[in-house]
């Protein structure tokens, strides 16, 4: 298997044509088990973001996804990159958790704004609930 598919972080695919993103979204997260964050964009201002809150080598990979919206056009990788900065920051700030538990496990879902500041701006990013589901591999 390639290292991307088993060490990638975040992982984003377009879904602006298909029907139905959630399955690109649910195909995209099956195609790469290591990936922490999946985006799957559903038009330059919105995307499907899964985010994994269960380390795969425990119980198989379990998550939750959101629906990430600004009202500017940002590139694809705005908004799953955003989900993931947050969570990585989020694990960092939780610091009283037990030595060897997975911090992921008790991630909350994102704030309704997150502010994300690019090269080319800042973008003020709203974030739902989406469909709550789960996917094992």
């Amino acid at each position: 298997m390639h290292p991307a598919r088993e060490n990638a972080s975040v992982v984003v695919t377009d879904a602006r044509s298909a029907p139905i993103p959630h399955v690109v979204l649910e195909r995209a997260v099956h195609a790469y088990p290591g990936a922490t964050v999946v985006g799957a964009v559903t038009s330059d201002r919105e995307a499907l973001v899964w985010v994994c809150v269960q380390p795969p080598a425990v119980l198989g990979r379990v998550g939750y996804t959101v629906r990430v919206r600004s009202e500017e056009p940002g590139q694809p990788e705005l908004y799953p990159s955003a989900v993931y900065g947050w969570a990585r920051w989020w694990c960092e700030q939780h610091t009283d958790i037990p030595c060897g538990y997975p911090r992921r496990a008790l991630l909350p879902l994102p704030p309704e704004r997150i502010d994300a500041t690019t090269s080319t701006g800042t973008y003020r990013l709203r974030t739902t609930r989406a469909d709550h589901w789960t996917t094992q591999n």
